[in-house]
């Protein structure tokens, strides 16, 4: 059975890989002048490798965060700061001016620039971005990356250009594995059977949004699912297609009920199949399954709300006790309020009531916010007076729901 459901998610994310996330990025690139669009790439092919290797080795913390995203550092928004601008100000976004130079040179000058508060030169951790640049220089004009990439047709090619960009100081596995989906399937630099990029896939499943999802379907459909989703996505022929999770996950989370809903599907058939030898009172386990479903898909609209109004992430931790969800902003210790799944059978049962969120922050700062809750708790909050307000499923109920956490951080 498991295999069937693998097969059905394999489907599901080739759809949403080529009719969502390609089309999509396809017209941010477009859209924008620092986008990587064919005839930029004919153009000059050495120095859009060059960049994109660059841009990429930047599209990580502590600069994701700083941005609110990866678009400003990939130039690909509105936004006034731009790092391919902030690079090309510095003459370090054109190959030949950074093969030119020593590696103290452009340490120097990316020590000089700020991109959102950030320094350049380094990502305050291990990375040294003076060695990133000239590592870069070096595989490209000496080692003939782009010749490799041209002239691959194997997978023991491509796997080879794989070994190649994480050499690069600072790229690493996975993000040289999301340089193999650039280069290959996405931009692309190359001309390759997409079935021929499995090598240098399950890197990219790292990844903090392919990561994120990769757990809630194994949560849902077992340990294995992500393992036999890949084989499947392997016999289809477009193993890449894996990082669907990541647009899902990021840009697109109303997707995942098409995601989850087959485990759903599954269990009301197998209830159905039961309940001819049951109480008809079975029935209710399966109607509190599927409102707790499309709770769930209430919790992530309301989540991906939030985010979008704070522009950061947020951390979720599930309450096992309570069936419920406590929500944070990073850093855990910077902890603003929670949201509570409230959905009982007693709550639900027997007139289907729709289930709702609770909405509960600490009430000194509901005060502070001059706003007025639904309800008030004198211990709720740690031993301190809560304030709560209740979500119902409605779109703009949401938006206005977020807009007030918001405003209470």
């Amino acid at each position: 059975m498991n295999n069937e459901v693998a097969r059905q998610l394999a489907e599901k994310l080739i759809k949403i890989y080529n009719q969502h996330k390609l089309p999509k990025y396809a017209e941010l690139n477009r859209k924008y002048p620092e986008g990587f669009k064919p005839e930029r790439i004919n153009s000059n092919p050495e120095d859009s490798l060059f960049q994109l290797v660059i841009i990429a080795a930047y599209d990580r913390q502590p600069f994701t965060y700083g941005a609110r995203g990866w678009e400003p550092i990939w130039g690909l928004s509105n936004s006034k700061q731009s790092l391919p601008a902030i690079l090309r100000s510095v003459r370090l976004f054109d190959i030949k001016d950074v093969a030119a130079l020593q590696e103290n040179d452009i340490q120097e000058r990316l020590s000089q620039c700020y991109f959102f508060g950030y320094r350049l030169n380094t990502d305050g951790a291990y990375t040294r971005y003076c060695k990133t640049f000239k590592d870069a220089t070096r595989l490209i004009q000496r080692d003939g990356l782009l010749s490799l990439i041209k002239s691959a047709s194997t997978a023991h090619e491509v796997q080879n250009v794989h070994k190649h960009l994480d050499s690069i100081h600072g790229i690493g596995p996975t993000i040289a594995s999301k340089l193999v989906m650039y280069v290959f399937r996405e931009i692309p630099f190359g001309n390759i059977n997409p079935q021929e990029l499995h090598s240098s896939v399950k890197p990219i499943l790292k990844e903090y949004h392919n990561a994120n999802l990769a757990k809630e379907l194994m949560k849902c459909y077992g340990p294995d699912i992500i393992d036999q989703i890949y084989e499947e996505l392997k016999k289809l022929g477009d193993p890449f297609a894996i990082d669907a999770l990541y647009y899902v996950d990021r840009d697109e989370p109303k997707l995942k009920n098409c995601l989850l809903s087959i485990s759903t599907i599954e269990t009301n058939s197998v209830g159905k199949a039961k309940i001819t030898n049951k109480q008809h009172s079975d029935m209710k386990d399966i109607k509190v399954e599927a409102c707790s479903s499309g709770l769930d898909m209430l919790f992530e609209q309301l989540k991906s709300e939030i985010e979008s109004q704070l522009g950061h992430e947020i951390y979720v931790r599930s309450e096992q006790d309570k069936r419920g969800w406590k929500l944070y902003r990073k850093p855990y210790k910077s902890n603003f309020g929670y949201v509570d799944r409230y959905a009982r059978k007693d709550k639900l049962f027997p007139h289907l009531r729709l289930p709702h969120l609770r909405i509960a922050v600490k009430k000194e700062w509901a005060d502070n916010a001059n706003t007025t809750p639904e309800c008030t708790s004198p211990h709720g909050w740690w031993g301190e007076e809560e304030a709560y307000w209740c979500v119902w499923q409605n779109d703009e109920h949401l938006k206005e729901v977020a807009k007030f956490i918001t405003k209470i951080y």
